[in-house]
C-alpha cells in the first residue's frame, strides 16, 4: 500500500470512529428533545431515544394527573442528566477511549429492555441500529490502532 492508500484508509477509519461517538449524541439530543414535547403533553417522539427517559415521562406525566406537582419538571431534569451522560461517554469515544464505548453500548443495551417489554418494536430496531453505530465506531478504533501501530514500526 501506498502512502496515498494509507493517509486515505487511515481518514476513512477515523471518521469510523467519530461516527460511532457521534451515536451517542444523537440518542442524547433525540431524548431530551421527546422530553420536552413530553413536558408539554405532546403526543409523538423520536424513536431510538432512550428508553428509560420515556418511562421516566411517561410516569411523571401519569403521577402528575393524579396528584399534580412538579414532577413532568423533575423528569425533565433526570432525563437531562442521562442525556448529559451520553454526551460524555461520546466526548469520550471520541478521544478513542475504548471503555467510553464499551459503558455506551452496555448502557444502551440495558435500555432496550424498555421498548422491548412494552413491545415497541420500531424503538428497538432503532437501538439495535444505534447500538451497531457504536459498534462499528469501537471496532474502526481498534483497526486505527493497529494502523498506528504498523506506521509507527515503520
Amino acid at each position: 500500500m501506498d502512502a496515498a492508500e494509507a493517509k486515505f484508509q487511515r481518514l476513512v477509519v477515523e471518521q469510523s470512529v467519530r461516527n460511532g461517538a457521534s451515536m451517542f449524541t444523537w440518542i442524547a439530543g433525540f431524548s431530551v428533545v421527546n422530553s420536552l414535547v413530553s413536558l408539554a403533553n405532546g403526543e409523538w417522539g423520536f424513536v431510538g431515544a432512550l428508553g428509560i427517559t420515556r418511562l421516566v415521562d411517561g410516569l411523571a406525566r401519569a403521577m402528575a394527573e393524579k396528584i399534580g406537582g412538579v414532577l413532568p419538571l423533575m423528569a425533565v431534569g433526570f432525563n437531562l442528566c442521562a442525556a448529559g451522560l451520553l454526551v460524555v461517554l461520546g466526548y469520550y469515544a471520541g478521544r478513542r477511549q475504548k471503555w467510553a464505548y464499551i459503558t455506551g453500548m452496555i448502557l444502551y443495551a440495558l435500555d432496550a429492555l424498555v421498548p422491548f417489554l412494552f413491545q415497541h418494536w420500531l424503538d428497538v430496531v432503532f437501538h439495535a441500529y444505534f447500538l451497531h453505530g457504536i459498534w462499528n465506531g469501537y471496532k474502526s478504533l481498534g483497526v486505527l490502532e493497529a494502523l498506528e501501530a504498523m506506521q509507527a514500526s515503520g
